[in-house]
């Protein structure tokens, strides 16, 4: 995104080719190589063909916390996913179902930040930044993308 975003509430909607990769990096800085080094992610992902463990999952928080195992549509058909950060604390959304509500700022999260392989990264730390769609080669659609500040 071209504006930077705190706390948001991010609707957008989301396909993937059968095994395709990508996801949706919020509070990214523009300081690091790439987006995932400072920016958590929203998996956008086809498990049913790739078969992630759920940490990895699509909706999930990205390597930090599995998603629930909400509802997914196949490869190929819209998913719909939300994104909403408030006060500390993030939900990703998947298909109308909660997939991830954990903190996003403070001692848990920062523990968590710490046993992962994010960890000497600037990885989370900001309270604002861009979205950004990623981009792993693989056929990935998104539209309808909506976003409130909150």
């Amino acid at each position: 995104t071209k504006d930077e975003f705190g706390d948001f509430d991010f609707r957008f909607e989301w396909r993937v080719a059968e095994k395709a990769n990508s996801g949706v990096i919020w509070r990214v800085q523009e300081t690091e190589e790439q987006t995932y080094m400072t920016g958590p992610e929203y998996q956008v992902l086809d498990d049913l063909g790739a078969k992630p463990n759920r940490k990895h999952g699509a909706g999930s928080l990205y390597d930090l916390v599995p998603n629930g195992e909400p509802k997914l549509r196949s490869a190929g058909e819209w998913n719909e996913g939300r994104i909403v950060i408030q006060k500390g604390r993030v939900q990703h959304w998947l298909n109308g179902s909660l997939a991830v509500d954990a903190p996003c700022e403070g001692p848990e999260w920062e523990a968590m930040v710490a046993a992962s392989k994010f960890r000497s990264w600037p990885f989370g730390r900001a309270k604002s930044g861009r979205i950004a769609l990623q981009d792993h080669g693989d056929e990935v659609m998104f539209r309808s993308l909506r976003i409130k500040q909150l």
